[in-house]
């Protein structure tokens, strides 16, 4: 959603606050009449953001596309995903890794493991990034040019890995992050941990015969009949560079 709020600041520059992530950034492109700053904003359903206005500062551009300058498509993950579930007696997911060769909803997969299984989910893959990344990529406000996983949908939750190091976890959409201080040149190794609810798991016990049931809900409004939640990593998952 594209939209124009007004602050009652005059004579200061704006910065974008990521409410998620702590990260901030400049917004070069604003208005300022009669003691207002009109700041044209782009937020994604669900996203939230602080507008903070510290130094004094004039626009340095007029077009509202500045702000929010268009990702470029490094790479995508497209090659198949090697997923481990939890096959303990209660989250009953398969015992062995199972390969996706395309991302898919667990709750339409044929597998009854998967298709009721509520839990974590691991995937694993591989990208690869340029021998030779861009000197200027640093762990560092204001950067110009970031590197960003795009993880497209996640039902409902997930954390990511990248070359084995804590990258940030995901809740809310957008489902993306800054990897920016992550990436190697060459292949990079991708953790995803996916999490859902306990939705499916607590419909498919309701399946089974009374003993062989783990997950007992008490009063619960879900039945034998009710639909399965949408569950695990969607995608389509991307890498894309950004030029602020």
């Amino acid at each position: 959603m594209q939209f124009n709020p007004k602050f009652r600041v005059s004579d200061k520059k704006p910065e974008l606050w990521d409410a998620v992530t702590g990260h901030i950034r400049p917004l070069p492109s604003f208005t300022q009449n009669d003691g207002v700053t009109a700041v044209p904003l782009q937020l994604e359903g669900g996203e939230s953001t602080f507008i903070v206005f510290r130094a004094k500062g004039k626009p340095l551009a007029s077009e509202s596309k500045v702000n929010y300058p268009q990702p470029e498509i490094v790479s995508e993950v497209v090659t198949p995903w090697k997923v481990n579930f939890d096959s303990d007696e209660i989250r009953r997911g398969p015992a062995e890794t199972v390969v996706f060769d395309k991302l898919q909803d667990w709750s339409q997969h044929e597998n009854e493991h998967i298709k009721y299984y509520s839990g974590t989910a691991v995937y694993k893959n591989i990208f690869a990034m340029p021998e030779q990344l861009d000197e200027d990529a640093g762990n560092h406000l204001f950067t110009r040019q970031r590197i960003y996983l795009d993880l497209g949908k996640v039902y409902v939750m997930a954390k990511v890995k990248i070359n084995g190091q804590y990258a940030g976890g995901v809740w809310t959409p957008p489902y993306y992050m800054d990897i920016t201080s992550f990436l190697i040149g060459g292949n990079n190794e991708i953790e995803i941990e996916v999490v859902n609810t306990w939705v499916n798991r607590i419909i498919g016990d309701l399946q089974l015969q009374e003993e062989h049931r783990r997950v007992i809900p008490g009063a619960s409004s879900w039945k034998i009949d009710s639909p399965l939640q949408k569950s695990g990593l969607l995608g389509p998952v991307k890498i894309i560079s950004v030029k602020h």
